[in-house]
């Protein structure tokens, strides 16, 4: 079964979440000192050249960017985000992971980043802490798509808990229509599979 990680096409997730950019200035004080408001906007400048870089493919450049985005004004949970979706499809994990729980402390309501830290964990081999972060992911979002086959991917191949990979395919498939003919074949193999536990059982 091939595994799936919506976040390979990193351009889409960092074009919806450079739309906070203008966070990093939004907070300031009418009486934001000079050297204050040429740091937001330096910081402001680094962030839309990170979304540039990262639309252009150029990941590297993005990465150096939203990291010194974090340092200038490390209450910025976009750049904290972007920055782990960066690293996550560069496959750096750790970096990853830290920048996610970071965005996770800034941003608590924000789905995305659970899901993302859900297949940062899972590639990790933390499977427990996978399925908590898919689980909060959709506590917040249940109709979030990519967490329910994400974590329907988990329960199938990893945990080895059919009934429920079966549920979180069936919901994903509820969700999109059921378009996606691969997860309707991983159906299908779940149920199989199942039936030959539960008969190999009696």
């Amino acid at each position: 079964m091939q595994l799936l990680d919506p976040y390979k096409k990193i351009a889409v997730a960092v074009a919806v979440l450079s739309l906070n950019a203008c966070a990093l200035v939004a907070h300031q004080s009418t009486k934001t000192s000079a050297p204050q408001a040429a740091q937001s906007a330096m910081a402001d400048s680094d962030y839309r050249r990170a979304v540039t870089a990262a639309k252009a493919g150029r990941e590297e450049d993005a990465s150096k960017l939203f990291t010194a985005v974090t340092k200038s004004h490390p209450d910025s949970a976009a750049a904290y985000i972007n920055l782990g979706l960066i690293e996550l499809k560069r496959d750096n994990l750790h970096t990853a992971k830290t920048a996610l729980v970071h965005a996770a402390a800034l941003a608590p309501r924000q789905p995305e980043v659970y899901n993302a830290l859900g297949i940062v964990y899972r590639r990790l081999g933390r499977f427990d802490d996978a399925e908590t972060a898919y689980l909060k992911a959709l506590r917040l979002s249940p109709d979030y798509a990519n967490a329910q086959m994400n974590i329907g991917i988990l329960y199938d191949i990893y945990l080895n808990n059919l009934s429920a990979a079966l549920d979180h395919y069936q919901h994903y498939q509820a969700i999109t229509g059921g378009r996606d003919a691969q997860v309707k074949r991983w159906i299908q193999d779940v149920k199989l599979r199942r039936a030959k536990t539960m008969g190999a059982a009696k």
